[in-house]
C-alpha cells in the first residue's frame, strides 16, 4: 500500500507534468530556431484537426431553397464556372485505398513520414499535398490543357476564346498544386495570380482539410509537386505566382461549409471576370451542384464526385432577388467527368 502514493505521483508526472514541460520548452525554443517554431505550429494545428473531427459543424446548415424557383426571365447576371478538381492526395492515398493488410503498411510508412517533417511545414496528415499519383494526374491535366484544341481553350487563357476569366483555388495546397500544375503553361504565358479562397476550403472533418497556410499567405508546395513544375520547365514564385489576401485563414470549428459555399457564390458575381476557373475539392463541389440546381434535376453531379483533376463547367445565374441557380443543361464534362460515368472528356453537354 505504501508504494501507491509514490505510484500515482509517477502516473501524474508522465501524463500530465512531462507534456506541459515539453511544449513549453518547445514554446521557448521556438522563439529562437526555426525548426522548433514550425513544431509548436503543427500541434497547434494537430489541435485544431483533432476538434474539428470532434466537435465540427462544418457539415451541418439548414435546407437551402430550391433552385429551380428561380425562373429565366428572373436571371439578372449569367458568369461560366468551371470546376477542377485537385488529384489524388497523400491522404486519399492512405486511406481510400481500402483497409486490407496494405491499409497498415500504408498508414505506418505515413506515420513515419509525418514524424520526420515535424519541424518542417510539411505534412502528410494536415493539408495534404498530392501523392505521386495526383501529381501525374495533374501532369495529365496540363497535357490535356496545352493540347485540347478549342475545347480547352478558355483554359490555356487564348485571346480567342470567349470572355474573359479568373483562376481561384482553395486554400489548401493539394488544390493550389494541382491549379499550378495543370494550368502552368497559362500561368507563364498570362502571368496572371491564382486567387487563394478560404470560401473553397473542402467541406469535411477530417484532419486533411486543416490548411497549413496562414491568413493571408499562400500554401507552400511539398518538394514533389515543386519537383513536378520544375520537370514542366515552370518556376512560380509564391509572391509571383498567388495573390492571398483571399485566405482569410482556417475554417471556424463551429462554422458551417454553406456560409462558404454562399460567399463563393457572391464572389463569382462580384467579380469583373465572365468565367471563374476554382480548383477545389470533390465534396464540396458535391454541395455546390447539390445547393443549386434545381430539386427536380437528377444529373449525376449531385450523387457522384467529380474525378480527380476533372473539369466541369457549367452556368451559374443570380437572379433579381439575389438568390442562385445552376443551369442544368449547361453542365459540360471538358475532362474525365464524374466517377462511374465513364467520361474521358469530350466537350459534351451532359445529359
Amino acid at each position: 500500500m505504501a508504494l501507491a502514493p509514490l505510484l500515482d505521483s509517477v502516473n501524474w508526472a508522465f501524463h500530465v507534468a512531462l507534456p506541459i514541460a515539453f511544449v513549453l520548452i518547445l514554446w521557448a525554443l521556438s522563439l529562437f530556431s526555426s525548426a522548433a517554431a514550425n513544431a509548436v505550429y503543427k500541434l497547434h494545428l494537430g489541435n485544431l484537426g483533432v476538434r474539428h473531427l470532434l466537435l465540427s459543424t462544418d457539415k451541418k446548415w439548414k435546407k437551402q431553397p430550391d433552385s429551380g424557383t428561380l425562373s429565366s426571365a428572373d436571371v439578372k447576371k449569367t458568369k461560366r464556372v468551371i470546376f477542377i478538381r485537385h488529384g489524388e492526395s497523400e491522404w486519399n492515398l492512405v486511406f481510400n485505398k481500402g483497409f486490407g493488410p496494405s491499409f497498415f503498411f500504408r498508414l505506418g510508412r505515413a506515420l513515419v513520414r509525418e514524424l520526420l517533417l515535424a519541424t518542417s511545414l510539411d505534412s502528410v496528415f494536415v493539408d495534404s499535398p498530392l501523392s505521386r499519383i495526383g501529381i501525374s494526374q495533374a501532369v495529365n491535366l496540363h497535357a490535356y490543357v496545352e493540347d485540347g484544341g478549342t475545347a480547352s481553350g478558355i483554359l490555356r487563357g487564348d485571346s480567342s476564346s470567349d470572355g474573359s476569366a479568373v483562376v481561384v483555388a482553395s486554400n489548401l495546397r493539394r488544390a493550389v498544386s494541382t491549379a499550378s500544375i495543370g494550368l502552368a503553361g497559362r500561368l507563364q504565358r498570362t502571368r496572371e495570380k491564382v486567387h487563394i479562397l478560404s470560401c473553397l476550403q473542402e467541406i469535411s472533418t477530417n484532419v486533411d482539410t486543416v490548411s497549413l497556410a496562414k491568413a493571408k499567405t499562400a500554401p507552400a508546395l511539398s518538394s514533389a509537386e515543386l519537383e513536378a513544375l520544375r520537370a514542366l520547365d515552370v518556376t512560380l514564385s509564391t509572391s509571383g505566382c498567388y495573390d492571398a489576401r483571399g485566405n482569410v485563414g482556417d475554417k471556424p470549428v463551429r462554422g458551417s461549409g454553406m456560409d462558404r459555399i454562399q460567399e463563393f457564390a457572391k464572389y463569382i458575381f462580384d467579380s469583373d471576370k465572365s468565367c471563374v476557373i476554382a480548383a477545389g475539392h470533390s465534396l464540396y463541389f458535391k454541395h455546390f451542384f447539390r445547393t443549386f440546381l434545381p430539386s427536380s434535376s437528377t444529373h449525376i453531379s449531385k450523387s457522384k464526385k467529380m474525378k480527380n483533376c476533372a473539369v466541369v463547367a457549367f452556368d451559374f445565374q443570380m437572379g433579381m432577388n439575389g438568390h442562385f441557380r445552376i443551369e442544368p443543361e449547361s453542365i459540360e464534362s471538358m475532362y474525365l467527368g464524374f466517377e462511374g460515368d465513364g467520361h474521358v472528356g469530350s466537350g459534351k453537354k451532359d445529359k
